[in-house]
């Protein structure tokens, strides 16, 4: 199994087997800014990486931390040593996951952990990393003879690792909210995704937690390592391509996502994806057709 070197080729790889495919990204490869795809991500911190947003939830990240973003999930790394920051990515496609799992065993059960269980993050002992990176290596080098059984058995025992070190997490006694949890920042991203159809400014947010505007922006901008009017743009687009691909038409995507002004949403999808609304929609549906499937969602390259 090729191990890729920057994330949109895994993902392009995933779609096209309905597998999955690892990635192994160095401080040159670039990051996403807040994104979503069709497809599962496990994300491995290496160094570097000190934030991690994940729709309304703001996580630390410390080296062997893992991260489970399901997909249609809204997500991005902040807060980063740039010069520093690696990683490993597991794309995996929802459908191949399921099938592998028994009725006794439900690899997917780390996609859909609560919050009082962990969420989306799970922070691994030094022996897990260790097989973690040792499990990664293996797939990096399995070939001739076998090598799809091989590669399906590795990965099993990759994916029974992360989801038993879950549930041995969750058993334990409850962890204090780390150092770098922020309860306030907490409440307002899920009041700006609670409220995404809204009217949402700077003094009406502020308004609400009664608290200044400038005290608001940098809080924010500390704990999450972006701004809200960014953080506030990147989810509405976000929003507004899964409208557009369920079929929405981009006047309604716009509405629904929150955007007041029809030319502000035009101009800022095009900004943040390279294509018009009616061009994503158009790409969209044309991989549905050469994948035939409507499970298929299209990835547009620095998405």
């Amino acid at each position: 199994m090729i191990l890729h070197d920057n994330c949109q080729a895994a993902i392009d790889e995933c779609l096209e087997t309905k597998r999955f495919a690892i990635s192994r990204l160095r401080p040159e490869e670039k990051t996403f800014d807040l994104h979503l795809h069709n497809v599962h991500e496990i994300y491995y911190s290496i160094s570097g990486a000190r934030n991690f947003i994940i729709e309304s939830e703001s996580y630390p990240v410390e080296p062997g931390d893992v991260f489970f973003v399901k997909r249609f999930e809204s997500h991005c790394v902040t807060k980063l040593d740039e010069d520093n920051h690696e990683r490993i990515t597991i794309i995996v496609h929802p459908d191949y996951l399921q099938k592998l799992s028994s009725t006794e065993t439900d690899l997917t059960h780390c996609f859909d952990v609560s919050e009082e269980e962990g969420g989306h993050r799970l922070s691994l002992a030094r022996d897990a990393q260790q097989t973690f990176r040792f499990l990664i290596q293996k797939l990096s080098t399995i070939s001739g003879y076998g090598e799809d059984l091989q590669e399906t058995a590795t990965f099993v025992e990759l994916m029974l690792l992360l989801n038993k070190q879950l549930q041995e997490e969750s058993a334990a006694e409850p962890k204090k909210p780390d150092f770098a949890y922020n309860e306030r920042t907490a409440e307002i991203l899920d009041y700006i995704n609670d409220n995404l159809s809204e009217n949402l400014t700077l003094e009406n947010i502020a308004n609400h937690f009664y608290i200044s505007k400038s005290y608001l922006c940098r809080e924010f901008s500390r704990f999450t390592g972006t701004s809200i009017n960014k953080y506030l743009a990147a989810r509405r687009i976000s929003v507004a391509k899964r409208y557009l691909a369920e079929g929405e038409t981009a006047l309604t995507a716009s509405r629904l996502a929150g955007f007041k002004d029809y030319s502000n949403f035009h101009r800022t999808f095009i900004n943040t994806l390279g294509v018009t609304p009616k061009k994503y929609q158009t790409l969209s549906q044309q991989h549905v057709l050469s994948q035939e499937s409507d499970e298929d969602f299209p990835t547009i390259k620095h998405d």
